[in-house]
């Protein structure tokens, strides 16, 4: 499989189910990445670029350890 990002493109891997029916490669040397960040690095970035209200509606559906000031300790 080639890969779709650019090169130089921020990705993060991700643990997706390699069971049966959860149909993400097991193979070591393609990990699945993706260009969505964890939901901590997501808030940190919205508040940083002054999104405050949006971080705000996230941190709300968000468990608590999940919050940047929780999760970066």
């Amino acid at each position: 499989m080639s890969r779709i990002f650019p090169e130089k493109m921020k990705t993060w891997p991700r643990n997706l189910s390699t069971s049966q029916g959860g149909g993400m490669s097991t193979s070591s040397t393609n990990v699945y990445q993706s260009n969505i960040p964890p939901c901590p690095v997501f808030v940190r970035e919205l508040e940083s670029r002054g999104y405050n209200s949006e971080a705000k509606f996230i941190r709300r559906y968000l468990p608590e350890f999940l919050w940047p000031e929780n999760f970066f300790k």
